[in-house]
């Protein structure tokens, strides 16, 4: 739900902002946004069902280990860069 609140609602705001360092990060972060989606999918798909994951208990829990530090990785970076990016972009806006 959040890539999907990003895809239908952040990133096309940002891209009506035009040439700028702002926009180009967050487009940045849109096109490895997913890759991570395609990836976090894979893996859901691939656990689907409890069988397999007793089955292969620390095949499923390396890949779930795995997974949370990406995208914990990803959550740490929105907050350090991403964030701070939106904020910027808005003051602009609010300027002219």
């Amino acid at each position: 739900m959040h890539l999907a609140s990003e895809n239908k609602i952040l990133f096309p705001l940002v891209r009506n902002e035009g040439e700028c360092h702002e926009s180009a990060l967050l487009m940045h972060y849109e096109g490895e946004m997913q890759g991570l989606a395609g990836v976090f999918l894979e893996f859901i798909h691939r656990w689907e069902y409890a069988e397999q994951i007793l089955e292969h208990s620390a095949e499923f829990l390396k890949e779930a280990s795995a997974a949370i530090d990406a995208l914990k990785q990803r959550i740490d970076r929105e907050e350090r860069e991403l964030y701070p990016a939106i904020a910027r972009l808005e003051q602009k806006s609010l300027r002219t």
